[in-house]
């Protein structure tokens, strides 16, 4: 799950109640390919007119002979409380990334109803390591600048990962993700990374790479160039060593919903 929920788009940490509990000093992360389902349930609708939400995400990351792919797939119910007809929310990316971290291609979708609303696909290169590049939306007619040392979802996912594991606790950098946004997918983010702890009630479900504990870890969205410290959007989640988040807290202004990881299945390596 790289790109975390771009539709959507405040999220925050979920905190264990083991976080204090004892955990080991140092720990190996490594991402692993996997297919992971959550159930998304609703916590609090501060608009009245909403008895219920609920939903699932289906998140699929796997490894390619030329680099890596993500899908994934989030379904939201709405029930209003006047009892008139549910809505539903569809949103669907697919996303490749090259193994060296230089191209990367995006479709994203949203369905309302049943309906398709939004299609949004491009692609963004870099000229090199360390270097900028331009990216392409279908949205806008210009292209996008991208600066140097511009990360994609993977490969900023990577990235908090070993910052975690070698006990950082603060990462930025510029990113794209082709997200429908005012800057067209570009941001500065900041990940902040907190204490390492053990695993939740997930432990169970999941065989973790390594230890079986996770970080919990915020990300602020920052607009290019902004000079007021606020940030346009903000995520948050419990990552586990294996690269999965463990738990999430998703607030999309009509209510706040808690996700839950109901299911863990490994995706295996191809023989390139």
């Amino acid at each position: 799950m790289r790109q975390l929920f771009a539709f959507f788009l405040v999220l925050a940490v979920i905190m264990s109640a083991e976080a204090l509990a004892q955990t080991p000093a140092t720990v190996t992360a490594e991402w692993v390919p996997s297919r992971t389902v959550y159930k998304i349930s609703m916590l609090k609708a501060p608009n009245s007119q909403l008895a219920a939400i609920d939903g699932e995400m289906t998140d699929s990351s796997a490894i390619t002979c030329d680099g890596s792919t993500v899908e994934q797939v989030m379904t939201l119910r709405f029930l209003p409380s006047d009892g008139g007809a549910e809505a539903v929310i569809k949103t669907s990316l697919t996303q490749w990334e090259a193994s060296d971290g230089l191209s990367f291609r995006y479709i994203n979708r949203t369905w309302a109803n049943g309906q398709l609303v939004e299609t949004n696909q491009g692609e963004a290169k870099l000229a090199g390591p360390g270097q900028g590049g331009s990216a392409t939306s279908s949205l806008r007619k210009e292209p996008i600048a991208l600066p140097p040392g511009t990360l994609f979802p993977t490969g900023l996912w990577h990235a908090v990962l070993r910052s975690a594991s070698a006990g950082k606790s603060q990462l930025e950098t510029s990113f794209f993700d082709g997200a429908s946004t005012p800057s067209g997918g570009l941001s500065v983010v900041v990940a902040t990374i907190g204490a390492m702890r053990p695993l939740g009630k997930t432990k169970g479900l999941v065989q973790p790479s390594g230890a079986a504990v996770s970080w919990p870890v915020q990300m602020a969205h920052y607009a290019p160039g902004s000079s007021d410290g606020i940030p346009y959007g903000q995520s948050g989640f419990s990552l586990m060593a294996n690269g999965a988040a463990e738990a999430i807290l998703l607030d999309i202004q009509q209510a706040k919903l808690r996700m839950d990881l109901t299911d863990y299945k490994v995706i295996p390596k191809p023989k390139c």
